[in-house]
């Protein structure tokens, strides 16, 4: 009697190994599957990301050359008008200045 419970245990014993083979492997499917789809969201992700900043730093590179070229253009109105405001300190009115320098003849 107790060897034929024992043979009992042991099958059901048995039976449950393989039941904790096939859920294990099963485990071990679903965990290698949602690590391999997780890695390639990262993936995904890391290359939308590092596109973004590219974007974002073409379009503040793009930006600060023209603010640049802006900054150049006034300060080179700026270097004119002072020019032109210490000429005429110096020589007098427009009128007085294109006389002297013989641009138009008085009458």
């Amino acid at each position: 009697m107790r060897e034929k419970e024992a043979k009992a245990g042991m099958t059901l014993f048995s039976g449950s190994l393989t039941t904790l083979d096939r859920n294990k492997t099963a485990a071990e499917e679903a965990i290698r599957s949602t690590f391999t789809r997780l890695h390639a969201d990262l993936d995904a992700r890391q290359l939308q990301l590092l596109g973004s900043l590219e974007e974002k730093k073409h379009g503040i590179r793009k930006t600060t050359e023209l603010e640049k070229e802006e900054t150049e253009f006034a300060f080179a109105e700026l270097r004119g008008f002072r020019e032109l405001t210490e000429l005429l300190l110096i020589e007098g009115t427009p009128v007085e200045i294109a006389i002297k320098h013989s641009v138009v003849r008085v009458f």
